[in-house]
């Protein structure tokens, strides 16, 4: 943890290691700017060990207290949208409840996602609570249950609509991606296009306290100072040379798709290729 001279905020980097099924993790490093009116700026970094395999979704989640119930986001709906059914659902500021997200699916399973998420925000009956505003646009969710106790797998699951259970707090899933739905029930799986493979992933967002006097509108419109784009240029003697505007970043960097490494110096690389940064 370091702390800015004039304690206006103090930095944090995080690093842990996920483990899923079958033995596969997932590296993060997370780095928090928490600021002294109670801004977090978030920017993490995953790594899979397993690059390609498919997944239902990347990203994070966390629950709030029940009370935090009034729901406003800017982003597709006002129903449910993902990846591949999403078309019917119009980017727009929508109000709602975490209680009205609930769709009685005659088989319970997951809902209440929302594609193309610039900020999502929830409240108390006070006014009282938390903006989410992400630079790229994520996908969210706001609901009354946890889905490992509705869903393990397909063979493990409740079937019917009163097992459902639902949950007082407010759980709240941050992705900076999805997998489609596809149609599996009558027809094809997901089509590849609409698939969500493991892959070194950025996700960028900030947390704003709010009040009933806050215009969330205008709050969201925060650029991220963890993380701004690299420039990629090829200097004379054929190096590439990457730089930030982000004082003290660190840059990662793929050539052609290949392993993710940490820039410390220009590159010797003479040959035509593409870089992700």
């Amino acid at each position: 943890m370091k702390a800015s001279e004039d304690g206006s905020y103090v930095s944090i980097t995080l690093n842990s290691t996920c483990a899923g099924k079958s033995g596969t993790t997932f590296d993060v490093q997370h780095d928090f700017i928490v600021g002294a009116n109670g801004t977090v700026l978030v920017s993490s970094f995953v790594k899979p060990s397993c690059q390609s395999a498919i997944i239902p979704r990347l990203g994070f989640r966390f629950e709030m207290p029940a009370d935090m119930e009034q729901l406003t986001w800017f982003g597709r709906g006002p129903w449910d949208s993902y990846r591949d059914r999403k078309e019917a659902c119009l980017p727009a500021i929508y109000e709602s409840t975490v209680t009205n997200q609930y769709e009685e699916y005659i088989l319970p399973q997951e809902h209440g996602t929302k594609q193309e998420v610039r900020w999502i925000a929830l409240q108390n009956g006070e006014g009282n609570g938390l903006l989410i505003a992400s630079q790229d646009n994520m996908a969210a969710s706001a609901v009354h249950f946890r889905p490992e106790d509705n869903y393990t797998d397909r063979n493990n699951r409740m079937r019917h609509t009163y097992q459902f259970k639902p949950c007082a707090n407010t759980i709240v899933s941050l992705d900076a991606a999805t997998r489609g739905l596809g149609n599996a029930s009558c027809g094809p799986d997901v089509m590849e296009k609409y698939e969500l493979k493991a892959a070194n992933t950025s996700f960028r967002f900030v947390l704003i306290p709010v009040s009933q006097a806050t215009d969330k509108a205008k709050a969201a419109r925060v650029s991220m100072p963890v993380c701004q784009s690299v420039n990629c240029s090829r200097m004379t003697n054929g190096r590439i040379k990457m730089t930030t505007a982000t004082a003290g970043a660190s840059i990662y960097y793929s050539i052609d798709g290949g392993e993710y490494k940490k820039y410390s110096s220009p590159i010797a690389n003479n040959a035509a290729c593409n870089i992700t940064a």
